[in-house]
């Protein structure tokens, strides 16, 4: 069963949504992902 399915999580059209994943870590456990790249290139650099 998703986690859409079990209502965990949900879909998102948003312009400020990101990509996430769960990944096995060596261990057996879940680590949270989410891929910030897009989010890089509007920030302003210091």
């Amino acid at each position: 069963m998703s986690l859409i399915d079990r209502k965990i999580s949900r879909r998102s059209n948003s312009q400020w949504r990101n990509p996430i994943r769960f990944i096995e870590k060596p261990d057996g456990n879940l680590r949270l992902v989410s891929n910030l790249m897009a989010l890089n290139d509007i920030v302003k650099k210091d």
